[in-house]
């Protein structure tokens, strides 16, 4: 089983939930920006030339330094799996500088990582729907994108035992006036959290600079309040996580061994009815 993985300490998030401050900058393609189940950004472009083809949207952000916010992680998918329109994203820097990062085609939803260059001032991100190199000359065409994270790394749980989703209905028993017996009645349901639990020992990187087992979990866990969500991602569930609980403890008699639960619980700003909630693909 491959250990989960956890972004922590954002400078920069969007959750693509609304299309405000997503500039148009330059096209050649036929383009909307609309926002689908108050979460997702979609870019729907229809082609007309054999000519490359392609819309830009940019969004201007608080200027965040890629020395202290290195990592990236994007969620986004195509509507088709080749020869169409496909997902890229750039990196704006404040000396004029770039980097674009081709995500390519996927009809399933992917979650890209990668490092920024260090030294850099990030000032803005653009996301763009591209038919290069396909050049096609007809048909409409969408790329989805559900997140965007500039953060300042992604943490692999090392040493874990499990990784367990669990999700408790809320029921109400209420007993009617004049009636004998008691009517079930469906109240709503408590969003699933996930739990990770393992052990560490001071051999571990977890250790903060004075040798601390599990000082560097503490820490994503009490700066998760600056942000609005976490992308967590594992063999069984990938979602947008809120951290909600870390317990740390001794590992039976034995004195250098720490036992350590960290529970997190999904997040989204969604409606989750049957029509929408297989879209997000969060558990496999």
């Amino acid at each position: 089983m491959t250990a989960p993985k956890i972004t922590y300490v954002q400078g920069f998030h969007d959750d693509c939930s609304s299309t405000a401050d997503w500039n148009e900058t330059e096209s050649g393609l036929d383009a909307t920006l609309s926002c689908l189940y108050d979460d997702i950004l979609q870019i729907e472009g229809t082609c007309d030339s054999s000519a490359n083809e392609y819309v830009t949207y940019e969004k201007d952000i608080n200027n965040i330094s890629t020395t202290t916010y290195p990592k990236y992680a994007v969620r986004w998918k195509t509507s088709e799996a080749s020869n169409g329109l496909q997902a890229q994203i750039w990196f704006s820097y404040t000396d004029a500088s770039w980097e674009s990062i081709t995500l390519g085609y996927s009809t399933a939803w992917k979650t890209s990582t990668g490092t920024l260059t260090t030294g850099k001032t990030l000032d803005k991100i653009v996301i763009i729907a591209n038919d290069y190199p396909n050049t096609i000359d007809s048909g409409t065409y969408q790329v989805w994108f559900d997140f965007i994270i500039v953060c300042q790394g992604i943490f692999q749980f090392p040493f874990f035992e499990s990784v367990e989703m669990n999700w408790e209905n809320l029921y109400a028993f209420l007993s009617p006036i004049r009636r004998v017996g008691n009517i079930t009645q469906y109240m709503g349901a408590e969003s699933p959290t996930i739990t990770v639990t393992g052990t560490m020992d001071s051999n571990t990187s977890w250790q903060d600079t004075n040798g601390k087992p599990g000082d560097f979990l503490y820490y994503i866990f009490h700066r998760a309040s600056d942000d609005l969500f976490q992308w967590f991602e594992s063999d069984v569930i990938n979602c947008k996580v809120v951290p909600v609980r870390f317990k740390i403890g001794q590992y039976h008699d034995i004195d250098d061994i720490r036992r350590y639960e960290a529970v997190f619980r999904l997040y989204t700003v969604a409606d989750l009815n049957e029509d929408t909630f297989g879209t997000f693909e969060w558990y496999q």
